[in-house]
């Protein structure tokens, strides 16, 4: 399975709506200026990305859940986004870049030479710096192998579709994706 196509099952899995489609590449000079804090980050970004992709945007107006907003967070939008890494990449750093440098709640696919992977992390309102987003815990889970997909993939993949989600709001909705995401994971 080559990693677009591993993408491409991936978001086809989540079964959104065709008005949540962005299918943007994002150059990663964009992530380098919002995301990239040190010198040692934009060179981790350069070296370690080959590329990075918007799959969808699902906001109120394109998947029918509504926006959630309380005095911690605000979930306006959930951006899919796919990143391929570079072998030798510092992955869970740029993963993290990644999460921290999108305005927006992340469900991040990313690929490297072991497979794919799925991360999300909830976003709150700084406490101390107005109009500041921190991520909280970013939460890993490793779901495809190149060669085959075997049953508990493929039922964590049915898993993540939108119709099993939590609709109530956008912030059910990402936490709905993180509690399936957590309990693929194994136990160490």
């Amino acid at each position: 399975m080559t990693e677009s196509a591993g993408f491409i099952t991936f978001v086809d899995a989540l079964g959104l709506p065709p008005g949540a489609r962005v299918d943007a590449r994002v150059p990663k000079k964009l992530l380098i200026e919002q995301g990239a804090p040190t010198a040692a980050d934009k060179r981790a970004i350069q070296d370690g990305i080959d590329e990075l992709q918007w799959f969808a945007a699902c906001k109120p107006s394109t998947i029918g859940v509504p926006a959630f907003s309380d005095d911690t967070r605000e979930y306006l939008e959930i951006a899919i986004i796919a990143c391929a890494f570079r072998p030798g990449a510092k992955a869970a750093r740029l993963i993290e870049l990644i999460h921290r440098a999108v305005p927006y709640p992340v469900l991040l696919i990313t690929s490297d030479e072991s497979g794919l992977a799925v991360s999300a992390a909830h976003k709150r309102h700084a406490q101390n710096e107005a109009g500041r987003i921190v991520i909280e815990q970013v939460i890993t889970a490793s779901y495809l192998r190149a060669d085959a997909l075997d049953n508990a993939q493929v039922a964590f993949l049915k898993s993540l579709a939108l119709a099993q989600q939590p609709r109530a709001d956008l912030f059910a909705l990402y936490s709905g994706w993180i509690a399936r995401i957590e309990e693929s994971t194994p136990r160490a």
